[in-house]
């Protein structure tokens, strides 16, 4: 029982881990696209050198929804 328990807790610490790392790699890529100025100020600036962070943002949510997804998978896969 107890190493069911602990085994769940280094899990929910593993996913808060991977989704902390997921926020620091997104939060800068929106930031920097979209700025805090006016409406879309970084992206109005240099709309020569814009680029779509999209895509980068939805490859990382991925990962991180599958790497979540397999901790978990992990923790409750021995119900022993």
């Amino acid at each position: 029982m107890k190493m069911r328990s602990t085994r769940k807790l280094i899990c929910l610490a593993g996913t808060a881990v991977i989704w902390g790392l997921a926020l620091y790699l997104i939060v800068p890529q929106l930031t920097e696209a979209y700025g805090s100025g006016s409406p879309y100020y970084g992206r109005s600036t240099n709309m020569d050198k814009w680029s779509n962070p999209l895509p980068f943002v939805a490859l990382v949510i991925a990962i991180a929804v599958a790497l979540s997804y397999a901790f978990w998978w992990f923790a409750i896969r021995n119900k022993k």
